[in-house]
């Protein structure tokens, strides 16, 4: 018996045989293709799972479903066959359906498997995913993976998950279970291969833009080659989102050929009351960027990062802001040129305190301005 597989994986083999006179012999090449394995969402939801709020309900998705289902009719046995089915209501995102689609309080319930989609974006902040529907405070939409879900969409030219122009919507894997989003992200101008997630310049694969309350946490995000532009190629970009949650997710391999700073594991704009937490960051140009306003309407404040593990970086955390009270703290650094890198007006009533940095070639913390007020 074989043991310690991947599932669905193409394997090559020979067989190596000696007689009784101490002859060998080797066959031919051959090969077999192990099963796919399907986690399917069970009956009782797993420890940890979100659960609905107010009028909501648990909806389910499988490599299995079928998009015919009605919404009324989805349950655990019944299951749709694509995120997108889910979060659009159809199986077009240019042709939603609001009636059909999840909504606010409903726990979207995905199993682990592979999810691939051909849908095209052509727009840096409109996620591919992007659901019809808004949820509510206290009410979020909520997709949660039950195992390990891989996400692709070797076309999009744009993010893939997050929200942009809706509120409250939630993407969730409970790490302590296992459980993960994966997506393999891909920048590159030359063309993108199967298996990845092609994204625009000036942007990454996981975007929250304009709306309140988009929650990532639990996602594998990994940006794979260094792109061939000097914009910002991030893992999480938010925008213009205030009371962002991003918690738990491994986000690595965020660089461009040309070295720009640019290329981050997070960068945030006009994001106030966001949470950036438990974070694991690493082989990127810069950790965490709290960044100038752009195009943001709204101010940079009260932004907490914290808990993070940052390592092979050239700075843990970079700071070109205007406006303050934002804290960088509890934060472990290692293995980068800078812990800390200040720039624009420097720290204005924004607090560093409390981290660890190791192991640093450049210095704990660079500051070409003061501010006022800072620490």
């Amino acid at each position: 018996t074989l043991s310690r597989l991947s599932s669905g994986t193409s394997y090559n083999y020979r067989i190596s045989a000696t007689d009784s006179l101490g002859n060998n012999s080797v066959s031919s090449n051959q090969t077999f293709t192990t099963n796919t394995v399907v986690v399917e969402p069970p009956v009782t939801p797993p420890a940890g799972t979100p659960t609905p709020t107010g009028t909501g309900k648990y909806l389910y998705v499988s490599p299995t479903g079928n998009d015919a289902t009605t919404y009324a009719n989805n349950n655990a046995s019944n299951p749709w066959r694509t995120i997108g089915r889910a979060s659009w209501g159809s199986t077009n995102r240019s042709s939603t359906n609001t009636n059909e689609a999840a909504k606010a309080g409903d726990v979207v319930l995905v199993s682990g498997g592979s999810y691939d989609s051909t849908e095209v974006v052509n727009n840096r902040f409109s996620v591919l995913y992007n659901p019809a529907n808004s949820g509510s405070s206290g009410n979020y939409i909520t997709f949660t993976c039950v195992g390990d879900c891989t996400i692709t969409a070797p076309n999009a030219n744009g993010p893939i998950i997050g929200s942009s122009g809706r509120n409250y919507i939630k993407w969730f894997a409970d790490v302590s279970q296992g459980n993960s989003w994966i997506i393999n992200a891909c920048g590159m101008q030359s063309g993108c291969p199967t298996g990845t997630v092609n994204t625009s310049p000036d942007t990454g694969p996981v975007v929250c833009h304009d709306g309140t309350g988009c929650h990532v946490e639990g996602a594998v995000i990994d940006g794979t080659t260094p792109v061939d532009y000097t914009d910002n190629w991030n893992g999480i970009r938010v925008e213009n989102a205030p009371s962002t949650i991003l918690r738990n997710n491994t986000i690595r391999n965020f660089r461009t050929q040309s070295g720009s700073r640019n290329a981050s594991g997070v960068t945030l704009y006009g994001s106030a009351n966001t949470i950036v937490e438990n974070n694991q960051i690493s082989n990127v140009a810069g950790g965490i960027y709290f960044k100038h306003n752009g195009g943001s309407s709204l101010p940079m404040t009260n932004v907490r990062a914290r808990y993070n593990n940052i390592s092979n970086t050239g700075q843990c955390v970079s700071w070109s802001i205007g406006v303050g009270s934002n804290h960088f703290y509890q934060n472990i650094c290692t293995d980068s040129a800078f812990g800390a890198l200040i720039t624009g007006k420097g720290l204005l009533k924004d607090r560093i305190f409390k981290n660890t940095f190791s192991n640093l070639t450049g210095g704990g913390m660079y500051l070409s301005q003061n501010g006022t007020g800072g620490r």
